[in-house]
């Protein structure tokens, strides 16, 4: 008995979320003061909007 491929699922090619950036990108952590957490969101958010692929 011959097993018939699957012809459904998979991904297509050029789908998903176009990145952001134009070079490879990681996540990385570190620790803020509680304070301080605000202002460090909001300097990143400006720094990386300036940085994204438009």
């Amino acid at each position: 008995m011959k097993t018939k491929k699957e012809t459904r699922g998979g991904t297509r090619q050029g789908s998903g979320a176009k990145p952001k950036y134009n070079e490879p990108t990681k996540t990385i952590a570190f620790r803020v003061p509680i304070s301080k957490i605000e202002h460090v969101k909001s300097v990143l958010k400006t720094m990386l909007d300036c940085w994204a692929v438009k």
